[in-house]
Parts: structure tokens; sequence; C-alpha cells
């Protein structure tokens, strides 16, 4: 199923795994790399703003995040501004590939 978001997405979920692009830019045309780690600045705003729509009660949000894309893309910023509780339950420093840095896992949660 391809869509914008949940724009395609019937009912409600224990768990949904959102793996935004960490970098706010777009993408070249037919360049899958690029497409996964790119997106239009906001989504990760869009999708914290659409998500709460999508998930039961208890349900919880897991996010990747890498630490050199920026505040406007860390769940352990946005997530409480948008009434997300934030864990971190996973922390790796990587020192090989094209993405070289912290990656970390994070699990959000509404109180």
């Amino acid at each position: 199923v391809e869509g914008d978001l949940f724009e395609k997405v019937r009912g409600k979920y224990d768990f949904i795994i959102f793996a935004h692009p960490f970098f706010g830019d777009r993408p070249p045309k037919r360049d899958t790399i690029l497409s996964s780690m790119l997106a239009p600045n906001g989504l990760i705003i869009k999708f914290l703003e659409e998500v709460p729509d999508y998930l039961e009660e208890n349900g919880r949000i897991m996010m990747p995040f890498y630490s050199k894309a920026g505040e406007e893309n860390n769940p352990v910023l946005q997530g409480p501004r948008w009434g997300f509780n934030v864990e971190t339950t996973f922390r790796t420093n990587t020192e090989s590939g094209i993405q070289q840095g912290e990656l970390t896992i994070h699990e959000l949660t509404k109180d």
C-alpha cells in the first residue's frame, strides 16, 4: 500500500513504526537511496499530528533517529511538543558506511 502517511490506512493499531526520512529536503525523482533519507520539512510534525487517530489506547510508536539529522526530525524533541512521552530504547554509534554517528530508536506513548 502506498500513500501519503495515513491516506490509505484504516483502523487503529497497537504498534506503529515510523521510519521517517531523517533530512528535510526534496529527493531527486527516481533516486531510491536519497528518497529513504530526504523528505520535505515538517513530515514528522504531520505524522505526530495525525497518528493519534490511528493509535489504540496504550499503543506505542517506534521511531529511529540519526543524530546528524538535526532537531526538526528528532523524536525526543518533537514528541513531547505533540503530547507524547518518549523513551530511548536503543542507542549505538556507527563508524563506517554512509550514516556515521549515533543511531537511536525511540518509543513514543501518550499518557
